[in-house]
């Protein structure tokens, strides 16, 4: 007889100790999550998590294989590293269903340039909570800049929207993929109008679109960007986002 894990619940941490060099290497943090008492269900901003049984023989990530550092990681940098992946199998070598530490602990691997070590935390964590996108969409981006497999970082995205499509997260970076690596304008574009049409009170969208024409030299399409991402902001009530948007208009 096979043995069942259930998936449970945990906060992951936040990463401010490793401050800039963190940011600097274009990490990203996952959102906190939370648990419900009645019912033990992990919520976070746009998805929720149920428990799932798992079963033993779905390639649970080695809970004690060592961070693999990469050249660049600073020494000190390092020691952190270490203790708070420990601190993160300490849980789990107690308790193999708690999501929040093996969230934590791809967190940490990624921290190190360990690619090897994060994608097999977070494949695990497609497998057993399906409903989260969180492992999705850092799976993409983890294939978008760091492994270089545009297909795959795609695909990972687009599986993300499909679970969740109140997520705005696949639709940034779907777009960031297509023009920064795919360059594919006619996807990127007709993923930002699906995201204005789906999301029409978020002017976020129509800003990065008028950011994008002006980087690439296309006032017209600036502009004509821009003016939609203003009425949108000015309809929400987005003072700070006026403001920003009639700089850039100003600047065309």
């Amino acid at each position: 007889m096979y043995k069942k894990y259930m998936l449970g619940a945990g906060a992951v941490c936040i990463l401010a100790i490793l401050g800039g060099w963190y940011w600097f290497q274009g990490g990203a943090l996952p959102a906190a999550v939370s648990v419900d008492a009645e019912d033990g269900v992990v919520r976070g901003p746009g998805y929720t998590i149920e428990q799932v049984a798992i079963d033993e023989s779905d390639a649970i990530p080695d809970i004690e294989r060592p961070v693999q550092f990469s050249p660049t990681v600073p020494p000190e940098i390092r020691v952190t590293i270490e203790q708070r992946a420990e601190e993160a199998r300490v849980i789990l070598r107690a308790d193999k269903t708690d999501a929040g530490a093996w969230l934590n602990l791809a967190l940490w691997y990624h921290a190190a340039n360990d690619y090897d070590g994060a994608r097999a935390v977070w494949e695990f964590m497609t497998r057993v909570a399906p409903n989260d996108t969180t492992a999705f969409d850092n799976l993409g981006k983890l294939y978008h800049f760091a492994l270089r497999d545009f297909s795959k970082a795609e695909q990972y995205f687009l599986e993300s929207k499909k679970i969740n499509p109140e997520s705005t997260v696949p639709y940034v970076e779907l777009f960031q993929l297509y023009t920064l690596s795919l360059k594919n304008e006619q996807k990127a574009f007709a993923t930002m109008a699906e995201a204005e049409a789906h999301f029409p009170g978020d002017a976020g969208f129509a800003f990065t679109l008028g950011a994008y024409f002006r980087d690439t030299n296309r006032p017209a399409g600036a502009r004509e960007a821009f003016l939609r991402a203003l009425d949108t902001a000015r309809a929400a009530g987005n003072i700070e986002l006026v403001s920003q948007i009639n700089v850039e208009l100003a600047k065309l």
